[in-house]
Formats: structure tokens, sequence, C-alpha cells
């Protein structure tokens, strides 16, 4: 039998075949109503062709969203977690990263209460990380390399010329980039998701 997470990561390669970038969510205070609903049911936010979500899923998607309106137009992840009913409902990336996020700011808060400024432990390490994929951490590397946040055709070239140092990214076309995952399976990422993560990157 299948794991919650692995039923929800299973989900989000269904849909946008590639995993959610939690971690963007788990940060943003002004995630809209539609972009919530999406993500309640392992959709990608960004996702603006309603075309692309699968029929059974529409109703659902529309009534969560009115519903999510009539109480707010800007929610967390968090809250979002909480209104879907706790942890066993929320998609499993959700609920790690809204863990993740909480027990960093608990950590960072218990540093800031120390009168000595110092740490007398290795918080770095007790501290979980939050869920990096693999092409976000060949994202960040170019960026690196590149010195600054490049356009999308420049770190698109910057892949294309077999400059990525990580050893993640595995092939391209013209119109989509196949990387390796943690676990080794190979994913498709299209131009217009990669514009998305790039948007969502801090230079």
């Amino acid at each position: 039998m299948l794991t919650r997470e692995e039923v929800s990561s299973f989900a989000e390669i269904v849909h946008n075949k590639e995993p959610i970038d939690w971690d963007y969510w788990a940060d943003s205070l002004i995630i809209k109503p539609i972009e919530a609903a999406r993500l309640a049911y392992h959709i990608e936010g960004f996702s603006c062709d309603d075309d692309k979500i699968p029929g059974d899923l529409v109703k659902p998607i529309t009534r969560l969203t009115r519903w999510l309106e009539s109480r707010s137009q800007l929610w967390t992840l968090a809250d979002l977690v909480t209104v879907l009913g706790g942890g066993d409902v929320a998609p499993f990336g959700m609920v790690q990263a809204v863990k993740a996020k909480q027990q960093t700011e608990a950590v960072g808060d218990a540093g800031a209460g120390n009168h000595a400024g110092t740490e007398t432990k290795n918080d770095a390490d007790k501290t979980p990380r939050t869920r990096t994929d693999n092409l976000t951490r060949a994202i960040n590397a170019a960026i690196t390399t590149i010195g600054k946040k490049p356009s999308l055709d420049e770190l698109w070239r910057y892949f294309e010329d077999d400059k990525d140092e990580t050893g993640f990214i595995e092939d391209y076309t013209d119109t989509h980039i196949t990387w390796r995952d943690t676990k080794g399976k190979m994913m498709d990422t299209q131009k217009e998701s990669l514009a998305n993560r790039l948007s969502r990157v801090n230079s």
C-alpha cells in the first residue's frame, strides 16, 4: 500500500508533470483563493490554463475557491492547512513545508532570546530543511555561477551549453528540460514552468 507521501507526490506529478515548489508557497503571505484551491488538489497554484485541470476537479476547485474568497482574499499555507482539516487531509508536501517553516521560525525565535547572542548547540543541524528539489538547486547554482539572476533565455542557454555543475540536468530540447530528482527519477519541465520557477527565485 502506498504511503500518504507517495500518493500525494504521485498526484503532483500527474497534474503538473513535476513536484510543486511547496517551499515557495510556505513563504508566501499573499496566496490568492484560486491559487490556494488549486494547491489543495495538488495542482500548481500558478497554473493559468484551466484546460489542464482534470474535469472531475473543476467543480471542487471552483467551490473551494468561492468558499475561500468568502472568508479572505489572501491566505498563507499554514492557514490553508488548518481550514482543509489538518495534516491528515491537506497534501503531504503542503503539510511538511508548513511544519518545517514553523520549526525554523521557532528555532530563530529561541536564538533571538539568547542574551549572549551565541548558539550553544548546532541549531542548523537540528532545523528541518524544507523540500527543495534538484531543479531548484540547479537554478540556484546557475545564478551563483552567472553572478546574477538571469533571464529565462539566459538560463536556458546556460543549460543547453552544458554549463550545469550540479549534474542534475540530464537532457533538454527546445521545449523542455529533463532533470533527475532526489530519488533518481527523470522529470520533464516545460519552458513555461521553468519561467515560473525562475520568477520565484530571489536574485
